[in-house]
């Protein structure tokens, strides 16, 4: 096909694509400095072309990100319509490079997925992202689709792939800009076709990083029945497994636990620095506690983050297993205590109940105490 055809029918398929862009509006752009501090929360259009060149001037072009959801509204809790995708860093390029690829395998064979829909992108330090565009699953707006997205990516994992990154799957996680600079290795991240990937060598792509290279993506996404017939059945499946969890939770509630006030409102809060990741292990321990899967309660602790992300969401997924081995709630700590609404916790009326109780209790021991030494002087 030559470049001419290629142009023509690539701008045939966008015409083709349903209108996205008018429903989900929104992507969030976010910058890093030379000093490491992060700038986010400037939502813009994403046909607002205008507002990414000012972003690639403000950052000279470095460090440079945009979400990898499009949403709603201008906020991170909004609705959103999101891609498959895969970030996989390995620990060098080669490794990388060769699990990019091994990920690549089962969504062609098994989905049905073409070629020419696998958006591929050399990150420009040592890892690659893989995209599959929404057109291809014909997929649509849900409360499950990360899980659903995460699902997939564990299952890759379980059948062999490394290095796939499984923390990237939340409304706030954005991806480096194509055509921006890296700052680690000072080489751009570039789209790749997937020939290039297989056929080409790290060579090559690193070759290619020293300058942009001018296209957004490579990709040419087109619709796959398979795909299709198999995102309706799995969202749907992720959604009775959801709703099945939480009838268990609610049952187990019901039959003696309840969720303390302090729980609710730090579920409900924007958590400063200095508190989050407690917060969240005590979270984590808790949703074990009452049986929650941790699939579910990563994606709550997730769902808190998106007010005031930590700097490396990867820590999530650590701390949920671990409430996951070590199921349990503290009761009233320094933590809770800031959270603590006295006059609706059973908590505290329990605990309250007990410091009168031992009191009762130290009143009669000291006055049998005293009977006894009266009784002694006699």
């Amino acid at each position: 096909m030559g470049m001419l055809t290629e142009t023509l029918e690539k701008e045939r398929r966008k015409e083709a694509m349903p209108k996205l862009v008018d429903r989900f509006p929104w992507i969030e752009l976010a910058g890093r400095t030379g000093d490491g501090r992060m700038y986010r929360n400037r939502f813009v259009r994403i046909t607002d072309k205008k507002a990414i060149a000012e972003l690639r001037k403000r950052f000279s072009n470095t460090d440079i990100y945009a979400s990898g959801c499009q949403f709603e509204k201008p906020n991170r809790e909004a609705r959103y319509i999101c891609p498959l995708f895969f970030d996989i860093d390995a620990p060098d390029i080669e490794q990388a490079r060769n699990h990019t690829l091994k990920a690549c395998e089962p969504i062609m064979d098994r989905l049905g997925v073409s070629e020419s829909s696998l958006d591929i992108s050399f990150s420009g330090a040592k890892g690659f992202h893989l995209l599959i565009p929404i057109k291809v699953f014909d997929a649509y707006s849900s409360p499950y689709l990360m899980r659903l997205w995460r699902g997939l990516a564990r299952r890759l994992t379980k059948e062999g792939v490394q290095y796939i990154d499984l923390s990237v799957y939340q409304p706030a996680r954005v991806l480096r800009l194509v055509d921006s600079i890296n700052s680690k290795t000072g080489l751009y991240k570039v789209a790749l076709e997937y020939k290039e990937l297989r056929d080409l060598g790290v060579e090559y792509v690193l070759e290619l990083a020293k300058t942009p290279r001018h296209e957004e993506s490579m990709a040419l996404p087109e619709s796959s029945v398979t795909a299709e017939a198999w995102f309706k059945d799995a969202i749907g499946h992720v959604g009775e497994v959801v709703r099945k969890q939480e009838e268990k939770q609610t049952i187990g509630l019901q039959n003696g636990w309840r969720t303390p006030p302090c729980i609710v409102q730090l579920e409900q809060a924007t958590l400063p620095d200095g508190i989050r990741h407690q917060a969240y292990m005590l979270l984590a321990r808790f949703y074990g506690k009452i049986g929650m899967h941790p699939a579910e309660a990563a994606e709550r602790i997730h769902t808190i983050d998106l007010r005031h992300p930590i700097n490396n969401p990867r820590d999530i997924e650590r701390i949920v297993k671990y409430g996951h081995a070590h199921p349990g709630f503290a009761g009233c700590t320094e933590l809770t205590k800031l959270f603590c609404v006295e006059t609706e916790c059973f908590y505290a009326r329990l605990r309250q109940s007990r410091a009168k109780s031992s009191h009762v209790v130290l009143g009669e021991q000291e006055s049998a105490k005293g009977s006894l030494r009266n009784k002694a002087s006699i």
